[in-house]
């Protein structure tokens, strides 16, 4: 999960450097769907980060153009000398302020070509579309002393279509979509200061007669509801800080740290082993904005990501991710907002039946936000 905007660069007046994260692929073999699944997980929340990212920019972007103005006087300046006195106080009509939103609803698409699809040494390359949509109740954060304090509570749907292309049709046999419920508290502090904590459920689900029959792929099976089976569910704790440093005011640098532990459950047959982990990561984000509404991302993350239980005769598996990127981003309106991504990913694990892998992507997407 990402951090919100801090009050510094609020002053700075540009985009949040959270990290849009470039790894899109899913580490799914293509084997039984129940171990299949199970993998998915850093692919899964890659797409949600990357639209929360985007959100955030959006809010800061909002927040901007939104300063508040420097307080009136109690009354108008007098046009002559003593005009108050032969006339009487004078008053201003003010306009009643507009209330706040309280909702926000929000749609991305998204589509990557990648060189490794499944992430083993197949390197089979695909074109993934992912699309995500979002409805949260997200009030405006409040000054509680330290800081500001804005918490948000909501849904998320996101459809996840591994070859659109039909490259290697069989990889659709690993299609899904995730339901998502989320509940998140931010805190923004001493002006360059963010920390987050949130809980999510989870809930992955699969095309039973596609995984047995790739060919059998259609968009339209989507919307069929009966084809779908439950495989996967977890509850994720999660919780962030970073620091953002402004380097003047086209440009910031941001330190992040996340980590989240998963308890996960595979249906119908729960595997052997348990894939319930640990996940800890450090990101450095370099943000620069040499024209309005453009933004520049290039960064780096390292994720570390431990098992605790045992995985078959291996023993505790522990994978090491290293995603280096660059992201470009065009806000044209604060609704609106379109990106271009390329970037690797190396994953290193010490678990024999994990293969090591590394690949390159490139996306494309589009976000819209709506607050109400």
């Amino acid at each position: 999960m990402l951090t919100p905007i801090s009050a510094s660069r609020e002053k700075c007046n540009f985009p949040s450097a959270s990290y849009v994260t470039l790894s899109l692929g899913c580490m799914l073999s293509l084997c039984a769907p129940e171990k299949a699944f199970s993998q998915t997980q850093g692919a899964v929340e890659n797409a949600a980060r990357q639209a929360e990212s985007l959100r955030q920019q959006a809010d800061q972007r909002a927040k901007a153009s939104l300063a508040t103005p420097a307080a009136e006087a109690d009354g108008p300046p007098e046009t002559y000398p003593g005009e108050n006195a032969d006339l009487g106080p004078q008053t201003l009509l003010k306009q009643k302020p507009k209330a706040k939103p309280l909702f926000e609803a929000s749609a991305d698409t998204m589509l990557t070509f990648t060189t490794n699809a499944t992430g083993d040494s197949s390197g089979k390359h695909a074109a993934i579309m992912a699309e995500t949509w979002s409805l949260a109740l997200a009030p405006e954060a409040k000054d509680i002393g330290i800081g500001k304090l804005g918490w948000r509570a909501g849904y998320r749907q996101l459809f996840w279509m591994y070859d659109v292309w039909r490259i290697h049709p069989e990889l659709n046999g690993n299609n899904f979509m995730m339901s998502s419920a989320f509940l998140s508290s931010n805190l923004s502090f001493k002006e360059n200061w963010n920390a987050s904590l949130g809980l999510d459920y989870n809930r992955i689900m699969n095309d039973s007669g596609v995984a047995n029959d790739p060919n059998q792929w259609r968009l339209g099976r989507l919307a069929d509801a009966s084809k779908w089976t439950e495989v996967y569910t977890e509850w994720n704790p999660n919780w962030s800080l970073s620091r953002n440093i402004g380097l003047g005011d086209k440009a910031g640098l941001t330190l992040g740290y996340n980590g989240g532990y998963h308890f996960t459950k595979t249906d119908p047959n729960p595997l052997t082993w348990s894939s319930d982990h640990l996940d800890s990561g450090v990101s450095l984000t370099l943000s620069l904005t040499p024209i309005e509404k453009w933004v520049i991302q290039p960064g780096v993350r390292f994720n570390y990501q431990v098992y605790t239980q045992p995985q078959n005769a291996g023993g505790h598996r522990s994978d090491r991710t290293l995603s280096p990127g660059l992201t470009v981003l065009w806000m044209p309106t604060e609704r609106w907002a379109l990106r271009a991504s390329f970037g690797g990913e190396f994953k290193y694990s010490n678990n024999a039946d994990t293969p090591n892998y590394h690949k390159f992507e490139g996306s494309t997407g589009v976000s819209f936000t709506y607050k109400f």
